[in-house]
């Protein structure tokens, strides 16, 4: 890992807990469907990381489908849900800044199975419309899917008011909240989702591990067959070293995850008014923490990760600054989204849909950190960011 780290958005490190967790059932080698000792014994060690992850999202334990990881979660509740459509298949709803594992397969859906699909445009800084949504929503909507926080730019978009029109109307609503789970207070009962997904390695758990919660189990069907582990659900053989992972990292998560906003807003701001000062020409991408510089003289802060900062800076290439952070300096920062491998990350479809013209969008990088990111962290980007500014724009010269 490079010195400095600044793509959290991307991954996580493993959390100290978490790895100790991990490394304690390093020889916990039974099948959780075997009804021997061993088998129960890693049994019961699931059934207790799955109990942690349900407390982090105030759900009871039998509302979990353990997952590999938030794109088979998202894959799980659309396509488990739309299942039931295959024969009079209708209309979907969702966002022009959502993760490729829920806008690919929602197309997959309308090219392959013939449903119809609506994507929402979203304003300046990343956020949909409830007015649109409303007026989109028809008799056959069958299903709306909307993140709760962006990976790219950290907006948060109003998920209960959602949540609400789509218990109106008598819709099923499933939410993306990879990028939120431990960053936010996650409360599915009070979010008034039907469905939602997390992923560990997004918040100090592992790889290849997630969740989806699913309010009403009935309401939706397997994606993969098998030995009907998960209820039925999900089948396959559970990777309990992992699992126990996402347990621990949701315990900490839930432990921590008020004091880390607190911490991490207090960065953010800091992080954003340093490279005002510091940087000339540079801005700020989505719905970012304010101060009376950048928007509301008051210091409010706008609906936004607190660990996320999307910044431009005039005539500076993003992928070039972001390769130069990280060869000169070991400094690691992020050009878009890390999950969609081989594709141009300089033309964001996030970035696009906001409405960016492609010269800012090549212009920008991602930042993003977490509840072990120091103020001399903060401090030495800043310096490591302006020294490769200040060579680049010496070299155009």
């Amino acid at each position: 890992m490079p010195y400095l780290y600044f793509d959290y958005n991307a991954t996580s490190p493993l959390n100290k807990q978490v790895k100790a967790a991990m490394q304690s059932a390093l020889e916990e080698y039974g099948n959780p469907s075997s009804m021997h000792e061993t088998g129960k014994r890693a049994k019961r060690l699931v059934k207790q990381a799955r109990q942690h992850a349900a407390s982090m999202l105030g759900c009871k334990p039998d509302q979990l489908v353990l997952t590999s990881g938030g794109t088979e979660a998202n894959n799980l509740a659309i396509q488990g849900r739309l299942q039931a459509y295959w024969d009079n298949p209708g209309h979907i709803i969702t966002s022009a800044i959502e993760h490729p594992s829920v806008l690919e397969v929602c197309r997959r859906l309308t090219r392959i199975n013939g449903f119809e699909l609506t994507i929402l445009p979203v304003g300046k800084q990343g956020r949909i419309s409830l007015d649109a949504l409303e007026q989109a929503i028809r008799p056959d909507t069958q299903l709306i899917t909307v993140m709760l926080a962006n990976n790219e730019v950290g907006t948060i978009q109003p998920i209960r008011q959602v949540a609400e029109l789509a218990q109106r109307h008598g819709i099923f609503f499933h939410c993306d909240a990879v990028q939120a789970a431990g960053k936010l207070t996650l409360d599915v009962e009070e979010l008034g989702v039907d469905a939602l997904s997390i992923s560990a390695h997004k918040f100090g758990g592992p790889k290849g591990v997630g969740a989806l919660f699913v309010k009403d189990r009935a309401t939706i069907q397997p994606v993969l067959c098998g030995g009907g582990q998960e209820g039925g659900l999900r089948s396959g053989t559970e990777n309990v070293l992992a699992i126990i992972g996402m347990g621990e990292a949701c315990k900490v998560a839930a432990d921590y995850v008020q004091e880390a906003a607190q911490s991490g807003r207090r960065l953010q701001q800091r992080l954003m008014a340093l490279l005002a000062d510091q940087v000339n020409d540079v801005s700020f991408n989505g719905a970012v923490v304010d101060d009376s510089r950048h928007g509301n003289a008051d210091g409010q802060a706008y609906p936004c990760l607190w660990n996320t900062v999307n910044m431009r800076i005039a005539g500076v290439d993003g992928q070039e600054l972001a390769e130069l952070l990280s060869m000169d300096h070991e400094t690691a920062v992020s050009v878009g989204s890390a999950c969609s491998s081989g594709k141009q990350q300089h033309h964001s479809h996030v970035l696009t849909a906001m409405g960016l013209p492609s010269s800012e969008i090549e212009s920008s990088i991602r930042i993003s950190f977490g509840r072990e990111t120091t103020d001399a962290d903060i401090e030495q980007l800043v310096q490591a960011i302006t020294s490769v500014v200040h060579s680049l724009r010496t070299y155009v010269v």
